[in-house]
């Protein structure tokens, strides 16, 4: 799985991450896309409206 997230572009991880929040994918799995982008430093809090869904905090939970 690490290999398959270094191949991913940042934007992507980012897409795949909230994606898989609104697709209601396994949990395991939404915390590998969020431990992937913390290992980055990306921080989500930061993204553009555009890209950040409101109704999502950090830990991948709705609110």
């Amino acid at each position: 799985m690490r290999i398959m997230m270094k191949s991913l572009s940042s934007q992507r991880l980012i897409d795949a991450y909230f994606s898989s929040i609104d697709l209601k994918l396994e949990k395991e799995f939404i915390q590998l896309l969020l431990l992937e982008i913390k290992k980055r430093n990306i921080n989500i809090d930061k993204l553009p409206p555009c890209t950040l869904k409101s109704d999502i905090n950090f830990e991948g939970e709705r609110e």
